[in-house]
């Protein structure tokens, strides 16, 4: 960890240099200014935006960039684990909406669909292989690596301003969550000497009160396991629909209370294309988070 960390925050830390070394600032929005108006060239900006990405994406653990996480878990102490998987990656996701959402906007066109396929890669790897893990530590580990994937969805969402909220609710919920498992990860491993599946055998019976937040964490429908993926589909729904309706500012775009029944008859009655799809995702998300639009 100590070696891998180093290496990509010395990766990172050059294209931090390069960046204000191009643009003469530090300040985010002078970046951004700069980046706009062509200060850096576009091949020397893409360069500088992937070797933030590189080690951005070690701290909060994207795929490819995950290989460390789960023998940090299994090897450290519970509680250090959990500070890892809850406040650090917070930390680290705020600044990759900063940067990404802020200074490179200007760029989105270039590092979006990069971030699409990590995030998708991320969201599927880090599933997979947690459901194959025997030791908890490792299967929350990998469960952190797909919550990692779905925090990024938000950062794609920046288009449409719900970025920093949807973020934020789900940091606090992911944040939250992962606090309260290995918390119930420590009691049983106190109790029983086992940090694997095996040690949660005979709960319900030897700490009902453990067993019952344990099952709150995988059957209450406002967990963030269950509504944090709902809000970052939709403020992706919405930013796509903002960017299509700038496309079709000649046609009569009707306004619909995504609330209310307007959305439903909208779905059903609409025009074919690619409004009515954006519709049908938005309430797709609203159904997801255990709610009807």
């Amino acid at each position: 960890y100590m070696l891998y960390g180093a290496m990509t925050s010395a990766v990172m830390l050059y294209g931090f240099s390069l960046l204000f070394g191009f643009a003469g600032t530090t300040n985010i929005y002078a970046l951004a200014e700069a980046l706009k108006a062509g200060q850096i060239p576009t091949i020397g900006a893409l360069g500088i935006i992937f070797l933030i990405l590189v080690g951005l994406g070690f701290k909060v653990s994207i795929v490819p960039f995950h290989f460390w996480a789960p023998d940090v878990y299994q090897g450290a102490p519970t509680q250090v684990t959990g500070f890892m998987a809850s406040v650090v990656k917070t930390a680290a996701f705020a600044a990759f909406l900063r940067l990404f959402a802020t200074a490179f906007s200007s760029h989105s066109e270039y590092w979006s669909s990069t971030l699409w396929a990590v995030s998708a890669m991320t969201i599927l790897v880090g599933n997979i292989a947690a459901a194959a893990q025997k030791n908890i530590k490792r299967m929350l580990s990998y469960s952190s690596v797909a919550h990692a994937g779905y925090m990024l969805m938000s950062i794609l969402s920046a288009g449409s301003g719900n970025a920093g909220s949807s973020l934020l609710f789900y940091t606090v919920a992911y944040g939250l969550s992962s606090i309260l498992s290995f918390s119930i990860l420590l009691i049983v491993s106190t109790n029983s000497g086992l940090e694997t599946i095996d040690g949660f055998r005979g709960m319900a019976k030897k700490n009902p009160l453990t067993f019952k937040a344990t099952m709150a964490q995988v059957s209450v429908p406002a967990s963030s396991a269950n509504i944090g993926p709902g809000f970052d589909c939709l403020g992706i729904a919405l930013d796509l629909r903002d960017r299509y309706a700038a496309q079709v500012l000649d046609e009569q775009l009707i306004d619909v209370d995504v609330t209310g029944e307007g959305a439903e008859s909208f779905a059903k009655e609409g025009k074919p294309g690619q409004k009515n799809l954006i519709i049908k995702a938005m309430m797709a998300g609203f159904e997801h988070m255990g709610g009807k639009p």
